[in-house]
């Protein structure tokens, strides 16, 4: 039985450093910046695209899980889109340059992993099936 394929990451990588566009966001919001910037990131790595829907129920969760307001989440993504720390991809759907550029890595070694995999399960049966008909043929 073959694996299902796995979806977004079990982790993601976090500067010890923030940008000076992070850092900035802080500086605007303090802890609820801070805090809704890492929220947002969890929420992208989760997903295979990178893209985090906030419409509706989706964004009043992401406010809940970073304890502010709806009002006070729509002033952060607004500073983060100025800031350049996300953008919109369509109403209310957001991403980064950064996260399509690490989702798009991990896809590629997982890829190259499957295409490695193949080539060896394939060797390993073609070997094995050899040795098959040898084995038959005295």
């Amino acid at each position: 039985m073959a694996r299902s394929r796995k979806i977004g990451l079990d982790y993601f990588p976090c500067d010890v450093n923030f940008s000076d566009s992070f850092k900035a966001l802080e500086e605007i919001h303090g802890n609820d910046g801070h805090t809704w910037m890492i929220k947002f990131w969890q929420a992208a790595y989760k997903t295979p695209d990178g893209i985090v829907d906030l419409n509706g129920i989706r964004g009043a969760l992401m406010a809940k899980q970073g304890r502010i307001s709806r009002e006070k989440q729509t002033e952060i993504i607004k500073d983060a889109k100025d800031l350049d720390l996300i953008k919109e991809i369509s109403p209310d759907c957001y991403t980064s340059e950064e996260i399509q550029k690490i989702i798009a890595t991990v896809e590629l070694d997982r890829e190259l992993g499957r295409l490695r995999w193949k080539k060896y399960s394939t060797a390993k049966n073609d070997d094995s099936t050899a040795k098959n008909d040898d084995s038959t043929a005295n």
